[in-house]
């Protein structure tokens, strides 16, 4: 181990000093034509940008603030580093494959700059060597290196989203506080993360996968491991249980040389939200599909009778074509219920209407007294108005709609759910009204359910 940290040590302290290589360089400059842009890509003047359209075996550097440097998926191979910047501040590079070189991508002294989406393979020394401040390091991919990413004296820096896996140091702090370490993948390196004499660093929602040490600090300094739940710590593969209350995070802390995770999740990426999957491709989720297995069942189809829930409402066959507020399924007996009509000429004592078509009969207690709502409603009824009531008679309909059905018709209505069809006739003598109908409907006993099925 002491071996290892020499060499740690030794890499770091050449990072510093002024970098000179024997090798080839291509320098990219904010001028008219990007400097040696126009050697391996195209120059865009407006944003200063260089896009490469070659593969590249020589160094690129950087020596203009402002520049963004996209390698586009080319590579650069064979050199000492891959690309180089010192000195600059709100660069950005990206898109790089950089493989076969001691440095893939080095930094010093820079500021405000961003470095994603690159893939650092085989750095003998270090993939990401970093001398950076305000910066953001994310989405990077780097494998097989002596130091995954290093930070030396480096100050207030993002690392997030990116893969460091077989490396001897997956992320190596010297001298370097106040950076926040966030999900990211630090797998099956020598070590995970090694903190020397670094303070304030917030490390946290990592994933230490099967690192030989998964971190170690040395100094005397505090960083901080996780923060409150239900953002919690990082996931630690050799810690994932017990967890007896089943809130994510193992019951008892992380502890390693020289700090502690208090809320050390159960299992890798555990703070992530579920994803959600579309399983029936209706356009929507499993998250807001009650029934994602089901492409006729989502929260924009239209409610049928069939006893499903078809557009997720939490209520099932609320279908009401008429509007009548009864359910057409199985409960409304006159789909189609409209309003009354202008047709009535005077409302006869203990007689009913819905008059107004508020879905509450009106009936007058005399001759001299307003037609006020009474006690029978249209889901009494099961959806039937008076007029379509009375339309289950033969004869009589338009005299007795004019004034309302009566009491008994009413009563006997609700009792005898679907009863009209077994109702014989109407006749009218001297302006009143006789109903004729079987003996048997004088004991309510039910005859026709199920009218209008």
């Amino acid at each position: 181990m002491a071996k290892k940290t020499h060499r740690v040590l030794l890499y770091l302290m050449v990072g510093i000093l002024l970098y000179s290589p024997g090798w080839a360089r291509l320098t990219i400059i904010d001028d008219s034509t990007g400097g040696d842009c126009q050697l391996i890509g195209s120059w865009n003047n407006n944003t200063s940008t260089c896009t490469l359209n070659v593969d590249v075996t020589d160094e690129v550097r950087i020596n203009s603030n402002g520049i963004t440097l996209d390698g586009n998926g080319h590579s650069v191979s064979g050199s000492d580093v891959g690309v180089f910047a010192s000195g600059v501040a709100h660069i950005a590079i990206r898109n790089f494959r950089i493989s076969n070189v001691s440095y893939g991508i080095k930094l010093s002294a820079i500021s405000y700059s961003d470095i994603r989406g690159n893939i650092i393979i085989d750095a003998s020394e270090e993939g990401i060597y970093l001398n950076a401040h305000n910066s953001n390091f994310t989405g990077n991919t780097i494998v097989n290196t002596g130091i995954g990413m290093s930070l030396s004296s480096s100050r207030h820096n993002y690392i997030a989203g990116n893969s460091i896996s077989d490396s001897d140091f997956a992320i190596y702090f010297f001298f370097s506080d106040f950076n926040k370490v966030y999900q990211n993948v630090i797998r099956n390196n020598g070590e995970g993360l090694y903190l020397n004499s670094a303070s304030d660093n917030s490390i946290y929602n990592n994933n230490f996968v099967n690192n030989v040490n998964q971190s170690t600090y040395t100094g005397f300094a505090s960083n901080t491991y996780n923060m409150a739940a239900p953002i919690g710590g990082n996931y630690w593969s050799d810690w994932t249980s017990p967890d007896s209350d089943g809130d994510g995070f193992v019951d008892s802390a992380y502890v390693f040389s020289g700090g502690r995770d208090e809320l050390p999740w159960t299992m890798i990426d555990g703070w992530a939200p579920p994803v959600a999957v579309d399983a029936d491709g209706d356009g929507y989720d499993e998250l807001d599909d009650c029934d994602d297995s089901n492409p006729e069942v989502n929260p924009s189809a239209e409610e049928i009778c069939d006893s499903i829930d078809n557009n997720c409402d939490g209520v099932l066959d609320q279908v009401d074509s008429d509007g009548d507020g009864v359910s057409d399924c199985s409960v409304d007996k006159c789909l189609g219920t409209e309003d009354e009509g202008a047709g009535w000429r005077r409302l006869l004592p203990r007689h009913y209407a819905d008059v107004d078509n508020d879905g509450i009969f009106e009936t007058r207690k005399g001759w001299r007294t307003p037609a006020t709502d009474s006690d029978y409603t249209l889901e009494d009824t099961l959806g039937c108005n008076c007029e379509q009531i009375l339309e289950h008679f033969s004869v009589g309909n338009r005299f007795m709609a004019a004034f309302g059905c009566p009491r008994g018709v009413m009563r006997t209505w609700i009792a005898q759910s679907g009863w009209a069809k077994r109702y014989t006739t109407l006749r009218t003598r001297g302006g009143f009204v006789k109903l004729s109908m079987p003996s048997e409907m004088f004991g309510l006993t039910p005859l026709l359910s199920g009218i209008l099925e």
